[in-house]
């Protein structure tokens, strides 16, 4: 029981290492991206080598402890749960890099002075990021209801951007290809709102084996209590 207390206690620790590391990628990201910061870009993109690494070794501690030991119910639904963690994290850090290194090839200021609402939708994004990892590990599973909140607002933001911009490539074609490449990191920062959401998601789980996925569907383990 020891030894499965203090494995267990090795993957939270490992975990949150891999979610801080995360959260700081998207945050320098898209600062990156609003400044034209070629440096920090560049420091982004290198960084999510670490945030693989992350996901390799966890994903090796998480499978040993489901083949080496037998944990209980509730021991095995925080294994599975971070090996879920894990692949929405090492998403985000993709997509943290991706839009980092954008900045190599675009500059966005000359749009984003037109465009405020891009900042407000990054800024959601990475305080939903950070609200998520949070409810994950103080199992806080009300979290979950009010970031899905967050990530409909966020889609909404999204398609009004999109929209800013079509108008603009409409009235000024030579603005087109970086107003198609901010479109993209637009969506990219929407989907790091979704894994955030994912994120949150698992916090029920977590805590007694409810299901919050899949348009809100609420199921539990066989062996909730143990």
């Amino acid at each position: 029981m020891v030894m499965i207390e203090e494995k267990l206690k090795k993957i939270k620790v490992k975990s949150a290492e891999m979610s801080s590391h995360v959260v700081d990628m998207f945050s320098d990201a898209v600062k990156a991206v609003g400044v034209h910061d070629l440096g920090l870009g560049a420091e982004v993109r290198d960084r999510d080598d670490r945030v693989d690494e992350l996901e390799v070794e966890l994903e090796g501690m998480c499978l040993t402890m489901l083949a080496l030991h037998a944990p209980k119910a509730s021991e095995l639904r925080y294994v599975a749960a971070v090996l879920r963690l894990i692949c929405d994290l090492e998403r985000v850090g993709d997509h943290s890099a991706i839009i980092a290194s954008s900045v190599f090839r675009h500059s966005y200021v000359p749009l984003l002075e037109s465009l405020p609402d891009f900042g407000k939708m990054a800024s959601k994004a990475g305080v939903m990021l950070g609200a998520a990892a949070e409810s994950f590990f103080s199992t806080d599973p009300a979290r979950y209801f009010e970031l899905s909140g967050e990530d409909v607002e966020i889609g909404r933001m999204q398609t009004e951007l999109n929209r800013s911009l079509v108008a603009l490539i409409t009235k000024d074609p030579a603005a087109a290809i970086d107003a198609v490449s901010l479109i993209n990191v637009i969506r990219r920062v929407e989907r790091v709102a979704d894994h955030a959401k994912n994120i949150a998601a698992l916090a029920p789980y977590v805590a007694d084996g409810t299901v919050v996925r899949h348009g809100g569907a609420r199921l539990k383990d066989a062996d909730p209590g143990a």
